[in-house]
């Protein structure tokens, strides 16, 4: 099992790790409207939400349902890796776990990737994917 903590002040992360090709990649979103994307010991900022941008993420977690969703069930297939996603609004926070990406569907971290997707690039982002490579 991977994990993921949220340093202060980030709302939203996500955590991929594939052991096989030694990646271990993170992406951070933060309150003042930094998007960070961490691998290994390199740390970038990817760009710079605006307080809209920022609000609209924020938004997209609890329209995607991943407040609400539960870890994807572990499915056998060849060639799969674990990816953790984490947030934190107000005072509720959570995680949520496919530890079969991408042989297992989620459908609440698939439709908070296509949200999250839009908002980067009207941001500037170039969306990184967590198996991206």
């Amino acid at each position: 099992m991977i994990d993921l903590e949220l340093p202060e002040g980030a709302y939203l992360g996500w955590r991929y790790v594939d052991r096989r090709r030694s990646i271990d990649r993170r992406q951070l979103y933060y309150d003042d409207g930094r998007v960070e994307a961490i691998e290994g010991d390199r740390r970038w900022q990817l760009c710079r939400f605006s307080e809209d941008e920022v609000g609209a993420a924020k938004a997209a977690i609890v329209d995607s349902g991943l407040p609400e969703a539960v870890d994807a069930p572990v499915v056998t297939a060849s060639d799969t890796a674990p990816v953790v996603y984490a947030w934190r609004l107000d005072e509720r926070e959570g995680r949520v776990a496919n530890m079969s990406y991408p042989a297992a569907d989620h459908p609440a971290l698939e439709r908070l990737d296509a949200l999250l997707a839009e908002i980067e690039e009207a941001a500037g982002c170039w969306p990184l994917l967590a198996d991206d490579g």
